[in-house]
C-alpha cells in the first residue's frame, strides 16, 4: 500500500531522480498530517475550538489527499 501511495506523483515521463524526489515529498507528508490532526485533537481536548481549526484541517486535508 505505500508503494502505490509513494508512487501516486509519479508520471511515466518522469526521470528516475525525479520520481524518487515526488515518492520522498508524499512519503514525508504522511507523518505531517498526523503530527497536524493530533496537534489539532490537543487543542480540542484543551477547550481551544479557534486554536484546533488550522492545524486539524491541515491534517484531515492532508490525509484526504493522500488517499485519493
Amino acid at each position: 500500500m505505500l508503494q502505490s501511495i509513494a508512487r501516486s506523483g509519479a508520471d511515466p515521463n518522469d526521470t528516475e531522480h525525479v520520481r524518487l524526489q515526488k515518492s520522498l515529498l508524499v512519503i514525508c507528508a504522511i507523518p505531517f498530517a498526523f503530527a497536524g490532526a493530533a496537534w489539532g485533537l490537543m487543542y480540542i481536548g484543551f477547550k481551544e475550538p479557534m486554536a484546533d481549526l488550522i492545524p486539524l484541517s491541515y491534517g484531515l486535508l492532508d490525509l484526504e489527499h493522500l488517499l485519493l
